[in-house]
């Protein structure tokens, strides 16, 4: 009974999830990441070069995640790119804007 079920698409399927259950949370990091840099570049709230940034994340960490599903030994080392870039990115993007706040109270006050 046990080998039917295995033996099936559904049996695949599962038994694949568990290695993708650590990899599925950079398909968010890609996608709020890309969210972030297109309307930061629309709207000026970071300098460009952050938002470039955040692109070049968002599209290793889309790559990678690719190539952890497809099983690409070409596309897996994105992953990386994808995971160590949000980290940098995350605390660059946030000194960048408590600077720029810092810089428009001292130019109000």
């Amino acid at each position: 009974m046990v080998s039917l079920f295995l033996g099936s698409v559904a049996g695949a399927v599962l038994a694949v999830l568990p290695g993708l259950a650590g990899d599925f949370p950079m398909v968010f990091i890609a996608v709020l990441t890309g969210a972030f840099s297109l309307v930061a570049w629309r709207t000026r709230i970071v300098p460009r070069w952050v938002s470039v940034l955040g692109a070049v994340v968002a599209a290793a960490a889309a790559l990678g995640t690719a190539g952890v599903t497809l099983n690409s030994g070409v596309l897996y080392g994105f992953w990386f790119g994808g995971l160590y870039g949000w980290v940098l990115w995350i605390p660059i993007t946030g000194i960048v804007l408590a600077v720029r706040t810092r810089r428009a109270a001292a130019v109000v006050h």
